[in-house]
């Protein structure tokens, strides 16, 4: 376990110190909002669709198809124990506080931490069931993550239908169940895009976290309940029933899915939040202290699902 946690560690840090590089940029003004803005949507609407259709650009295997379809359910059902778990613990002691600390406990930051994680210890196989669970979740943070915000009944189907990782599947899955093989020029530019998803990922994470008073947030007694629930509670319970519920997933699976289920809050708690009336300082600090937390909680679940899983 202890070379797990090593390799795992060492993988993080890499990450950490792209992390950093935006923090530099950031702080030395080279980028400003503006380009951290750009490189956001960047991410959002051309990388991460290009990392989906590049994934799911193979051929055919029923055992994989059904083994995603197994992890999206999965992935779903560890999103609505997260957030009843955070409607539980928040409702009455943070009031009008709950609703964006349960969904910042709820929704992890699984497309610009999980999958450059699981790209850096899994290769190609594990980005693909990374990005299925990014799929899974910006169909539910759009969806029942906004009711959490609002207290609306109501799901938005534009919201539910037209979002990247929505898109990147549209587009990617059909090549998978079809087996259809892109031209190699198209092929070419797609995974050049790709590629830098998890650099451009980790430098705007590092230009975020340079935005924010980093000693007001850490403190800020809520957002510590909100590390506890997302970077402690979630990840405890998620990894023991994946070790003892019969889910047939393979090991590599397994622990994609609970590194995904681990990663610090979404950044999309600041947009979202904001979208929904809320203010956007307090979600700005439990990204900002669950990130940099996660340098050491990312490590050990990981290390532990490669060696009980």
């Amino acid at each position: 376990m202890l070379e797990n946690l090593m390799t795992v560690s060492t993988q993080v840090l890499i990450l950490f110190a792209m992390i950093a590089i935006g923090f530099v940029l950031s702080k030395t003004k080279l980028v400003n909002e503006q380009s951290v803005g750009g490189m956001t949507n960047t991410l959002l609407w051309a990388v991460t669709p290009c990392l989906i259709i590049e994934t799911f650009s193979r051929s055919f295997d029923p055992e994989l198809a059904m083994a995603l379809g197994v992890f999206s359910l999965s992935a779903f059902l560890g999103m609505v124990l997260a957030a009843i778990m955070g409607l539980l613990i928040f409702r009455k002691p943070f009031g009008k506080d709950s609703p964006i600390m349960t969904f910042a406990s709820t929704f992890s930051n699984c497309g610009f931490m999980g999958v450059p994680l699981a790209e850096a210890l899994f290769g190609a196989e594990g980005v693909m069931f990374a990005s299925t669970y990014v799929v899974v979740f910006n169909a539910s943070q759009w969806t029942y993550g906004c009711m959490i915000l609002s207290g609306r009944k109501g799901i938005s189907l534009r919201r539910l239908l037209l979002n990247p990782g929505i898109l990147g599947l549209a587009a990617g899955l059909p090549l998978f169940i079809f087996s259809i093989q892109l031209p190699d020029t198209v092929s070419k530019i797609i995974s050049s895009v790709a590629d830098i998803n998890t650099p451009l990922a980790m430098i705007v994470i590092g230009c975020h976290l340079a935005e924010t008073n980093l000693l007001k947030a850490l403190t800020d007694k809520r957002v510590y309940a909100v590390v506890g629930l997302r970077l402690l509670l979630v990840p405890a319970v998620c990894v023991l029933l994946v070790w003892l519920l019969p889910i047939p997933l393979s090991a590599l699976a397994c622990t994609v899915l609970c590194i995904e289920l681990s990663a610090p809050s979404a950044a999309t708690s600041v947009l979202i939040g904001t979208l929904c009336g809320h203010d956007g300082e307090l979600p700005s600090r439990c990204v900002a202290v669950t990130t940099l937390f996660s340098i050491i909680t990312l490590p050990v679940v990981a290390a532990v699902c490669q060696y009980v899983m």
